[in-house]
């Protein structure tokens, strides 16, 4: 019975709509020839994506992704073990893992940062209360006692390594970028005088992005800081100018957060430093 249905339906298909069952022959016809020709980049496409190299960029586009957010977050981190905890993870869990990852077993991977360190020469002169600071976090019991006196004295290397940076820049560069970065009513500060110098040399381009956040937030101008919402103090309020200067409205500073924070901003700085003093070194060799 069905099947004298079916065939009842195709005759009156092929009666009423010739032109139906010659588009749908066709169609097949058109889609083996597309299938064809396809076929070959498809296999193709899939070997790329199934490959190493495609593999490893994909990975290192994820690792950039959660970069930049931790970035914007204030955070300046090139810890690779470290951006592979955070990949995984939402943006609102970031600061509590970065905090964590460097508090545990006594600070052990904020050491992991100073043995890298001992042997740079062009901050010899500041690893002595560099040291201190660390002897200090790992000898103290009171975390409260750590963080309220380390955090001012990284802040204040953390000052003096954006002024060695600063020194680097030459002088007629210096007068040259002032003038370009001037507006109405606006000196560049140093910092902003630094950074564009950096970025131009393109050189390390990816550490200079963590420089100017540096600037974005630990050394915002005071005038800026009391344009910053309630609700943003809440979120980071580790501002060096009212830290250092006492500033009544900014004395709950001396948290976890803020101490990794201090130590991973001077891990950059040194970096930098180091990157541009040997490389003017060079330069100055080379002339």
């Amino acid at each position: 019975m069905g099947h004298k249905i079916s065939n009842n339906l195709k005759e009156l298909i092929k009666e009423a709509c010739p032109e139906l069952v010659n588009f749908c022959d066709n169609a097949k016809i058109i889609v083996t020839a597309i299938n064809k020709i396809l076929t070959p980049y498809v296999e193709a496409l899939q070997k790329i994506i199934e490959s190493p190299e495609f593999i490893q960029f994909i990975e290192g586009l994820q690792l950039a992704l959660v970069l930049y957010k931790a970035e914007e977050k204030y955070w300046v981190i090139d810890d690779y073990k470290l951006l592979e905890i955070l990949k995984p993870l939402k943006e609102e869990d970031y600061s509590n893992t970065i905090t964590n990852y460097y508090v545990k077993d006594n600070y052990r991977n904020i050491s992991t940062l100073i043995n890298e360190w001992e042997n740079n020469t062009n901050i010899s002169d500041r690893m002595p209360i560099i040291n201190s600071c660390y002897r200090a976090m790992t000898t103290t019991n009171d975390k409260s006692v750590i963080n309220t006196v380390v955090i001012p004295t990284l802040l204040a290397q953390i000052t003096g390594l954006t002024e060695d940076l600063h020194e680097l820049v030459p002088t007629t560069d210096r007068k040259q970028l002032e003038k370009e970065l001037s507006t109405k009513g606006h000196s560049p500060s140093k910092g902003e005088i630094t950074t564009e110098y950096l970025w131009r040399q393109e050189r390390k381009r990816e550490v200079f992005d963590c420089y100017t956040v540096i600037f974005e937030a630990v050394m915002k101008n005071t005038q800026k800081v009391k344009n910053v919402s309630k609700e943003d103090l809440e979120k980071y309020n580790k501002y060096r100018n009212k830290i250092l200067h006492g500033d009544k409205q900014f004395l709950n500073y001396g948290t976890d957060e803020n101490l990794i924070r201090c130590w991973l901003e001077l891990n950059t700085l040194i970096k930098v430093y180091s990157i541009y003093k040997n490389y003017k070194a060079k330069e100055f060799d080379n002339e």
